[in-house]
């Protein structure tokens, strides 16, 4: 993630359930997703990991089952995209692109959660936060729309 980009991520996380249990999915894979865990960690949530396939790209960011952390089993990443998705009740996605791309795991987890109508934070990596609610269908996402 940019610097902006986990400014914007910190202070939603921060705003998110406060004072009562915090839960925090992630792809556990080095990058974004270890970022993004870490500042997770930091405010208190409980982490669940979703392993992709083979431990090459794992983050260092570690779930602690004495914490109360959970690991999932390794799935594909498209798969364990969508369960992210689908054990979420919103979705907080940091593309590294400006404008959406065909062949990208974020990508397609932004398009999975606007299908799923999961509410879902976009943040670019310029900082902008663009909240979508109910997804538009058959829309193509850009920048400041």
């Amino acid at each position: 993630m940019t610097g902006d980009q986990a400014r914007e991520v910190s202070r939603l996380l921060s705003l998110f359930f406060r004072g009562s249990k915090r839960i925090f999915h992630f792809g556990w894979c080095e990058g974004a997703d270890d970022q993004a865990a870490f500042l997770a960690r930091t405010f208190g949530y409980l982490l669940v990991a979703h392993p992709g396939p083979g431990e090459s790209k794992r983050g260092t960011i570690v779930p602690n089952e004495i914490q109360g952390d959970e690991i999932r089993e390794p799935k594909s990443y498209l798969a364990r995209n969508r369960d992210i998705v689908d054990e979420s009740w919103v979705v907080i996605a940091a593309p590294k692109d400006d404008a959406e791309l065909l062949r990208s795991g974020t990508w397609a987890t932004i398009r999975y959660a606007r299908k799923v109508e999961r509410p879902l934070y976009i943040i670019w990596p310029d900082g902008t936060l663009k909240y979508i609610h109910r997804p538009p269908s058959k829309l193509k996402l850009q920048k400041g729309s």
